[in-house]
């Protein structure tokens, strides 16, 4: 039986609802919210493991629902209060189970203002941009990435 733990049950719910939203566009960014809850249940070393947050994602008991494969039972109403509404549940799966999307490419800026416009002189393929770190700081530098090419 899933016993009420106030200060828990509103982030678990805060996780649900933000997941749900849009709030966190991905699981990972659901595990550093949690985080930033150094008493939360289920942190090793102020650390949540990703499987953490998929499992917390897709229990039914926080739906008020019970659900074991092991068991043979699929979806039994529980006698315990949920912390989210089964819409809230459902809505968070649609998002999981949907097309994945990448996270937004970091603005570079002035570092490559012709991307996509300056081809190989050798096979005229548009060059790739990469930033390098060395001592004296971050260099951005074009590079061909075609194999066979005499500038690869």
């Amino acid at each position: 039986m899933l016993v009420p733990n106030p200060p828990f049950d509103k982030i678990i719910r805060e996780a649900f609802e933000g997941y749900a939203s849009g709030r966190f566009q991905t699981q990972a960014e659901v595990k550093r919210f949690l985080e930033g809850f150094p008493d939360f249940p289920f942190l090793r070393n102020g650390v949540v493991k990703q499987q953490q947050v998929t499992r917390l994602l897709t229990q039914p008991v926080y739906a008020g629902y019970i659900h074991s494969e092991f068991y043979g039972i699929n979806w039994l109403k529980a006698q315990h209060e949920p912390l989210i509404s089964l819409e809230l549940f459902d809505r968070v799966q649609e998002r999981r189970n949907g097309t994945a999307k990448a996270p937004r490419r970091k603005n570079i800026g002035d570092a490559f203002a012709l991307r996509g416009i300056v081809t190989c002189a050798g096979c005229n393929v548009p060059l790739r941009s990469s930033i390098t770190k060395g001592r004296g700081g971050h260099y951005p530098y074009y590079l061909c990435q075609k194999k066979g090419c005499e500038h690869y």
